[in-house]
């Protein structure tokens, strides 16, 4: 029987190869009102999902047995609207599109703190409980750029200039038309607007 608690820990399932890693993110999360498990390999990881529920996947993109463009679709076959955020290296930035493309609700680039997975895990919760639109397919790549540009900001905000800015130099750079780049625009002027609807606050990636 569950123990009734005035807040239900969100399971979270850690997909990396790391131990080390996986211990760290475990003990951080878990510190902060988490329940986490962890997988080292993909034979545990596949095991763990297809045994347990879990709210949240945390994923490293490379892992030695299989690619983690393979384990996400996997995700996605056993729940559609899984939120899972995936673990990277600067220089995937080529399959963190691919996978937001697939769905990943995120990207975090190595190295990484718990604060970081903290607000990447609860910016995909409320998306998730207030429906806010998904990164679609068409503009799943700029999206993946604007994250990486985050990632290398001190300080933003959803109406950061910068962020933008320097995505849409780069996108240009990538040889991204100008007509995806205005749908990107404006998904994103549509998301933080239902952001700011609903109540929410919510500061994209550090």
């Amino acid at each position: 029987m569950k123990e009734k608690s005035k807040q239900k820990k969100k399971r979270v399932l850690i997909i990396d190869d790391e131990i080390d890693i996986c211990g760290f993110i475990k003990e951080g999360l878990s510190s902060i009102n988490y329940y986490c498990r962890y997988a080292a390999t993909v034979e545990k990881a596949v095991k763990l999902l297809e045994t347990d529920e879990f709210d949240a996947v945390l994923l490293d993109i490379r892992l030695p047995e299989k690619n983690g463009i393979e384990i996400l679709k996997k995700i996605r076959s056993f729940d559609p609207e899984a939120v899972v955020i995936m673990l990277t290296a600067v220089k995937d930035l080529e399959t963190a599109v691919d996978t937001m493309k697939l769905g990943a609700s995120d990207y975090i680039t190595k190295p990484f703190n718990i604060e970081r997975i903290d607000e990447a895990l609860k910016e995909a919760f409320k998306n998730k409980e207030y429906n806010i639109d998904p990164v679609d397919e068409n503009i799943a790549d700029i999206e993946a750029i604007a994250r990486g540009v985050e990632a290398r900001q001190e300080m933003f905000d959803i109406h950061s200039e910068r962020v933008e800015a320097q995505t849409i130099t780069l996108a240009h750079e990538m040889g991204i038309p100008d007509k995806r780049l205005r749908l990107w625009q404006i998904w994103r002027s549509r998301r933080s607007t239902k952001s700011i609807t609903n109540g929410l606050i919510i500061k994209w990636s550090r």
